[in-house]
């Protein structure tokens, strides 16, 4: 994710080397160089950020040092544009220099370039130089680059990833609460009458239950019978096509002796497609492959599976809708829905008291003093069984009296306590693509259970930079938040036609968001006391305590306010804070209406607002502001 940050510092600087000729007239050198060399560190990061989830400390701090000097550069940048416009004389400028700035003896192209080396700004950069040049020699120490060492890596963890899904997939598969009718119909489907080779694709986020349904409807014996061979392959994000086949095969044949072991250990994918078209030729096959990221893998894999028209039939479980869009096959999508409330508490009340045997919406065998508190904890799992599982794995474990503190830290603990809680979420938010990551992260922002507007969502991830201003940006902001929902991390709460409305995050997946962006400094829910290099601060409560600390270091550039509690704030609370975090890139206020104020504050309101000159999204909502007429000049 560090990538993300980099990539976004780095493009700000070219666009800071075109946009702002004049005034980077002698440091453009400078920045030229501060620019390259971020870039060139981009190319190292994706193999360090591998690297270090084996716990290298060394490693994470390399990352994070990279971080640092990205967004230092950026602070560098930022606030000398705020220093130029703004006007301001230095204190050091002198009769001559004031002459120069105001009475305009020199043009004003010469007083820019005293400017750059009056606020310093060279020797800021080259401190980053030398920091820069440190990163670099130790990169080289700690052997970051060296992509052979990351993929023996990555496969040694993606071998731990497919353990960890089989054994869940056999350990879960009498829990399957709640999905009786989308059984029953994949059943249907798989039974059906038709000659043709159908392929049955079951669709959700992480933790819903596609494997354990999957497992379930493949262990039925009544279904097995009717085919002559059957296999199930875990397939996941990271896999090896010669290796997928092999396994394939294996998995069809049942058992291998040794010379058909080594036999297809020396086979070429070609050759390994020959023979698994050849070995299920003529005959009628049932095969799941569990775990698709990529309609790549379908595409190889189909050249090895026939079309006997005698009635074959494939189950494809993942997270991503957009495979079914090129499967080139007859297909049947299931999309797998949240559990109702009822369903969800019978299946944790199974978990919790695994030999309690009545279990319904009203006898649940729990404590009559914890039920309340049972029941809010499994509300807030909306409906994801994974979850709901864990939770109650949690609480089985633990005494009654420790059941609040659970409450407290509810996705702490449920996170922490199942390790394939993490890969799940970790998976996903690792196969996003560059461009997406700062996207979902920033979606830890909003409240639990928030719906979110679409349209104000692209205002605000163009105003921060993840899209670039063009006539184009809502068409592709639109195209991110699909992707988004198509691969399971947000769920759409309102479409029309075939554009989203509005959207949700799951909380479990919103705790993943905030717990990865406080590692990167790209967020922080306000609690009392202030992150210095934070750069987003969220508010759900706690503005007053806010107004009342010192801000002069903050380096904001996005300042949300979510008002949940009654809290009221003044006009002049709001213009004191804009006149202090002068690098905001967002101002977005939400919830309770503004104290009334009289026109002198709505006059330094916009007075104060006027000289944010980075800013690019202002936001009003139920403030009961109407009418802020800015000059603004950026």
């Amino acid at each position: 994710m560090v990538d993300a940050v980099v990539s976004f510092v780095v493009q700000r600087l070219g666009e800071l080397l075109v946009e702002q000729v004049i005034f980077l007239q002698g440091v453009r050198d400078e920045v030229q160089w501060l620019r390259n060399k971020l870039e060139y560190m981009l190319c190292f990061l994706e193999d360090a950020e591998e690297k270090q989830d084996d716990g290298d400390r060394r490693i994470q701090k390399w990352i994070s040092d990279i971080r640092d000097v990205a967004y230092d550069a950026e602070d560098i940048i930022d606030n000398f544009i705020v220093e130029v416009e703004e006007g301001r004389t230095p204190k050091n400028m002198g009769l001559k220099g004031w002459f120069e700035k105001y009475l305009c003896i020199c043009s004003k192209q010469a007083n820019l370039v005293k400017q750059a080396t009056l606020y310093d700004i060279g020797t800021k950069i080259n401190s980053l130089k030398n920091r820069l040049e440190e990163i670099q020699h130790n990169q080289e120490i700690f052997k970051i680059g060296y992509k052979g060492d990351g993929r023996e890596d990555l496969a040694r963890r993606n071998d731990r990833v497919n353990q960890l899904r089989r054994e869940r997939s056999y350990e879960d598969n009498e829990l399957v609460i709640g999905f009786n009718k989308d059984v029953d119909l994949l059943m249907s489907k798989l039974v059906k009458e038709d000659p043709h080779r159908w392929v049955v694709l079951i669709v959700g986020m992480g933790g819903l239950g596609k494997t354990t349904i999957a497992r379930k409807l493949y262990n039925t014996k009544s279904l097995k019978e009717q085919f002559d061979f059957y296999a199930w392959v875990s397939v996941s994000k990271d896999y090896s096509i010669q290796d997928l086949l092999q396994r394939t095969i294996k998995s069809f044949k049942n058992h291998t002796n040794k010379e058909e072991f080594e036999m297809l250990e020396k086979m070429k994918e070609e050759d390994l497609e020959s023979y698994l078209r050849d070995f299920l030729g003529g005959h009628r096959y049932l095969v799941v492959f569990d775990d698709v990221w990529d309609v790549e893998a379908w595409k190889i894999l189909r050249r090895g599976l026939p079309d006997n028209e005698n009635g074959s039939r494939v189950i494809i479980t993942t997270r991503q809708k957009v495979v079914a869009e090129y499967l080139n096959e007859k297909t049947y999508v299931h999309e797998l829905p949240f559990l109702e409330e009822v369903k969800s508490w019978e299946l944790f009340c199974k978990k919790v008291l695994p030999n309690c045997s009545e279990v319904d919406d009203k006898n649940s065998c729990i404590p009559q003093h914890l039920e309340g508190m049972a029941r809010e904890m499994v509300r807030k799992c909306h409906g994801l069984p994974l979850a709901i599982i864990v939770l109650g794995g949690v609480l089985s474990r633990k005494d009654p009296d420790e059941w609040p503190k659970v409450q407290t830290h509810m996705w702490r603990h449920v996170r922490e306590d199942n390790i394939h809680v993490q890969h799940i979420l970790a998976l996903s938010f690792n196969d996003l693509p560059r461009h997406l990551k700062s996207c979902f992260l920033y979606l830890g922002l909003f409240p639990e259970d928030f719906e979110i507007d679409a349209d104000k969502l692209y205002r605000l991830w163009v105003a921060e930079g993840f899209i670039k201003l063009d006539e184009d940006s809502e068409e592709i902001a639109a195209e991110y938040l699909k992707e988004l929902c198509d691969g399971s991390l947000l769920q759409v709460a309102k479409k029309k036609w075939r554009r989203i409305i509005s959207c949700r995050i799951h909380d479990l997946l919103r705790d993943f968001a905030i717990k990865k962006s406080k590692e990167l400094n790209f967020l922080q829910f306000f609690d009392g006391a202030l992150v210095l290099n934070s750069r987003r601060l969220a508010f759900h409560c706690g503005f007053q305590r806010f107004v009342s600390l010192d801000h002069s270091n903050l380096r904001l550039r996005t300042f949300h306010r979510f008002v949940l509690e009654n809290e009221s704030a003044e006009i002049a609370q709001l213009a004191f804070v804009c006149k202090k975090l002068r690098l905001l890139r967002v101002l977005n206020l939400w919830g309770r209406p503004l104290n009334p104020f009289q026109g002198r504050e709505q006059n330094r309101l916009t007075e104060a607002i006027g000289k944010l000159i980075h800013l690019r999204y202002f936001g009003l909502n139920r403030t009961l502001i109407h009418d802020v007429s800015v000059s603004h000049r950026s």
